[in-house]
């Protein structure tokens, strides 16, 4: 039996299987937890709605020889991005509308239960983040700019939406940074902050989740190079640094998190073998665990597919 991992598709040295090719060109893949049988996964695939998809698609995924074996289509609209549940047992879905929605769903062998749907108040959302004490779910809603939380309850099920904040700004990119566009976030360890990134504005906003709110910390973002436009991050292994994956600027930069100064030092860097994938455009990002640099001093460094 496998140790139980939760990857959207993870790389490492140690990996003694092949991912088909057709599989890179997916939206969005998430590993669940669920183990079928030995070293076979739940494997969950989320899409564009179009006439050659709809919805979300559950394979029985074999480690060994790479192989995906079709289990059951699960109509939703445009679930482009997925996480699961640090408990293992349930994956929720942003469909990516103008008027936004947040799906919640329970993982089974063979089929995913819908459990609740529920509107996240902000247009086209693009990231669903989890704490890990599986109580709070944040959306990033792109077009609106905007971050909602949600608090779920032990069943899976999301409850009305608690607090939305909204950025306000714009960048120097004219084009593409008129205003605001939350793209990701992420929940410290402890669960009591929230760290949302803004392509828009080129900022990582801080949040604290005193009283189930998202109150401002007291300095409340972390300033990036003008037209950075930060998509994707995590946290070093001690949570004293962040890596930001700048889509417009195609780098990723090492920021480290100091909660005594306003100001918040950054450093492009280009680990080898992430220098030959970076380009201009900056795809979805996955994890790839393994310590690339004894600088980074993280074993968690996103990489480009």
């Amino acid at each position: 039996m496998v140790d139980n991992l939760n990857y959207f598709i993870t790389i490492t040295p140690n990996n003694n299987f092949m991912i088909k090719k057709k599989l890179w060109l997916i939206v969005s893949l998430l590993l669940a937890n669920t183990i079928l049988f030995a070293q076979r996964y739940n494997l969950i695939i989320g899409t564009y709605n179009s006439p050659l998809s709809n919805g979300m698609y559950l394979y029985n995924f074999d480690t060994i020889n790479g192989n995906a074996t079709y289990v059951a289509q699960v109509p939703c609209s445009n679930p482009s991005y997925l996480t699961i549940s640090n408990n293992k047992q349930y994956v929720y879905a942003v469909n990516e509308n103008t008027i936004g929605y947040l799906s919640s769903y329970a993982i089974q062998v063979d089929s995913l239960k819908h459990i609740n749907t529920v509107p996240t108040l902000g247009l086209h959302p693009c990231h669903v983040a989890l704490s890990p004490n599986n109580k709070w779910a944040a959306v990033s809603n792109y077009s609106s700019g905007s971050c909602t939380l949600f608090a779920i309850n032990n069943t899976g099920q999301l409850l009305p939406s608690i607090d939305t904040v909204q950025h306000t700004g714009m960048g120097v990119d004219t084009t593409r940074q008129k205003s605001p566009h939350a793209h990701s976030a992420l929940f410290s360890a402890n669960n009591k902050m929230l760290y949302v990134a803004d392509l828009g504005v080129d900022k990582i906003y801080m949040y604290d989740l005193a009283n189930n709110k998202l109150t401002p910390h007291k300095y409340p973002y972390i300033t990036l190079p003008p037209g950075s436009g930060p998509r994707h991050f995590i946290f070093s292994q001690r949570e004293k640094c962040l890596y930001v994956l700048t889509e417009m600027s195609g780098k990723i930069i090492c920021t480290k998190i100091k909660t005594i100064q306003p100001l918040y030092p950054y450093k492009p860097y280009l680990p080898y073998p992430l220098a030959i994938l970076l380009q201009k455009q900056a795809l979805p990002i996955c994890t790839y665990r393994q310590m690339v640099n004894t600088y980074m001093q993280a074993t968690e460094v996103s990489i480009i597919i």
